[in-house]
């Protein structure tokens, strides 16, 4: 149920005068219609005015997808969608809490009808509330219902990808000797350490937010989990922050995150190893009576040169 064309209303206000019922209520709630959205009008409240109407509207295909940092994966979807204006819309506002199942902002009606209005279905017990869909930021009562109990506030798992989305949360910086870059150059045989450079809530967490609607809060909280370190040369390593080089560490391995090449980059792209760091991101969160996990993969990469030592013969 949703909006009423401008002749349907033109000719329910013509009824409307011939019975007797002012035609103000019908004026009031015909906004544009959609586009290939058809009406009807179901049932009218001689008393009230009030037409609930009956609507039908092309379908739509929803893709999500988020990502963050250098390159990402996420499990997260989208949140409050409108279908009229197909947008991501706030969960809660001026005119209520955000249903996606009805495609309107719902809260109690302002008209306050009385138990008896065709409006109450029949009922003596539960509220009419309001549907207020979002059209390009145009908002207008589409239609009011019945219900025996407020419905639904937003979905605490909707309100996580919102606090979720809050966080900024980005690809760590790598943290390598040798170093990336033309000018450094790592030896085979050599060990090299790897490390979450300058680790910050947002590269490595933890991180907390939350998102709030309709009277439902919830609080999501992310950090790293561990990165995955593919060195380029088919060798892959699971670390978590990682120890920072210092020069006092001379040629030593790395207590808890390192390698050493077997074989020199020339011949590799660039004559260089892509080393690429994925982090695992493990994110929380609670609110609204439920609980819930996501996962995020966000990556950053370098290109580290390996050469061979080669010995020098004096004769």
């Amino acid at each position: 149920m949703r909006w009423m064309t401008m002749r349907a209303a033109f000719v329910l206000a013509v009824a409307l005068v011939v019975i007797g019922v002012p035609s103000a209520h019908v004026a009031a709630a015909a906004p544009p219609v959609a586009a290939g959205v058809t009406t009807t009008c179901q049932q009218l409240d001689v008393r009230t005015g009030y037409c609930r109407l009956g609507a039908s509207a092309p379908g739509r295909t929803q893709n999500a997808s988020a990502s963050g940092g250098t390159s990402g994966r996420s499990s997260s979807a989208a949140s409050c969608y409108s279908d009229w204006s197909a947008k991501v819309v706030p969960c809660s506002g001026a005119m209520g809490s955000w249903s996606n199942s009805r495609d309107c902002y719902v809260q109690p009606s302002a008209e306050n009808p009385l138990p008896g209005s065709i409006l109450f279905e029949g009922h003596t017990d539960g509220a009419v509330y309001s549907c207020t869909p979002d059209i390009g930021n145009q908002f207008q009562t589409a239609y009011s219902f019945w219900a025996a109990a407020p419905p639904a506030g937003p979905d605490p798992a909707q309100l996580a990808q919102e606090a979720i989305a809050t966080m900024g949360l980005q690809a760590i910086t790598i943290g390598m000797v040798p170093e990336a870059g033309a000018d450094s150059v790592g030896l085979v045989g050599l060990p090299a350490w790897m490390w979450v450079a300058e680790p910050t809530a947002t590269t490595f967490g933890p991180t907390t937010r939350t998102a709030a609607a309709g009277g439902v809060t919830v609080t999501a909280t992310a950090k790293v989990e561990h990165v995955t370190w593919d060195l380029g040369d088919g060798t892959t390593v699971i670390c978590g922050r990682g120890t920072p080089y210092t020069d006092a560490a001379g040629a030593s391995r790395s207590p808890d995150c390192g390698h050493v090449y077997s074989r020199s980059s020339v011949g590799q792209p660039g004559n260089s190893y892509t080393v690429t760091a994925t982090s695992h991101w493990a994110i929380t969160w609670t609110g609204g009576g439920q609980t819930g996990q996501e996962e995020m993969d966000l990556t950053s990469d370098a290109a580290v040169q390996i050469g061979e030592a080669q010995a020098v013969v004096v004769s």
